[in-house]
C-alpha cells in the first residue's frame, strides 16, 4: 500500500493501473498479520527480546538525505539509460536486479519515466517484478538473520504475496 501512495503520488495512471492489485495485496496481508498474530506465531517469535535497547537515530539527518538523493539520481539516470537503450526487456531485467536492494529510488525513478520512454503497462510490470523480487529477498533476509522458525515462515509468506502479485498483474 505504501508504494501504492508513492506511485498514486507522483504517477497516477500507474497508481491507476495497479490499485487493484495492491490494495488486494495489502489486504491480505494485514489479514495473514492478524491470524499469525492470533493464533500466536507473530509475537516476537524467536525475536530480540523487548528490554533490548535499539540505536536510535534521526531520520532526517542529512546524510540520509543527501545519500537517498544521489542513489535516487543515479537509479534515475540508470533507467532512462536502460529505457532508451534495450526498451521494456532492459527495463524489466533491472526491476529484477534493484528489487533485489531498494525498491524505492527505482518506482520513484520509474513514475519519472512513464509516458516518455515508457509505457504504463511496462512500467507497472517493472513495480510488480521489483516488489515480488523484493519481498523474496526480505524472506531469504529473514532466514539467513532470523530464528528458523519465524524466518522460514516469512519466506513462504514473502514468497506467496510476491507470485501472487505477478499472478494478479496478468490476470487482470
Amino acid at each position: 500500500v505504501r508504494l501504492w501512495i508513492l506511485l498514486l503520488l507522483f504517477a497516477p495512471p500507474l497508481a491507476q493501473r495497479l490499485a487493484l492489485i495492491f490494495w488486494a495485496l495489502g489486504l491480505a496481508a494485514v489479514l495473514a498479520g492478524w491470524a499469525l498474530t492470533r493464533y500466536g506465531r507473530g509475537a516476537n517469535v524467536g525475536g530480540a527480546d523487548e528490554s533490548e535497547e535499539r540505536q536510535e537515530s534521526n531520520p532526517l539527518e542529512m546524510t540520509s538525505a543527501v545519500t537517498f538523493a544521489v542513489i535516487f539520481l543515479t537509479v534515475l539516470v540508470v533507467t532512462s539509460f536502460v529505457a532508451e537503450r534495450f526498451g521494456d526487456t532492459g527495463v524489466l531485467v533491472l526491476a529484477a536486479i534493484m528489487g533485489a536492494a531498494d525498491v524505492d529510488p527505482f518506482i520513484l525513478g520509474l513514475t519519472q519515466t512513464v509516458g516518455a520512454s515508457l509505457d504504463v503497462a511496462t512500467a507497472a510490470l517493472a513495480v510488480i517484478i521489483a516488489s515480488a523480487v523484493n519481498n523474496l529477498m526480505k524472506g531469504i533476509y529473514a532466514v539467513v538473520f532470523g530464528a528458523r522458525q519465524t524466518g522460514s515462515l516469512s519466506l513462504v509468506i514473502l514468497t506467496a504475496f510476491g507470485a501472487l502479485s505477478v499472478v494478479l498483474f496478468w490476470v487482470f
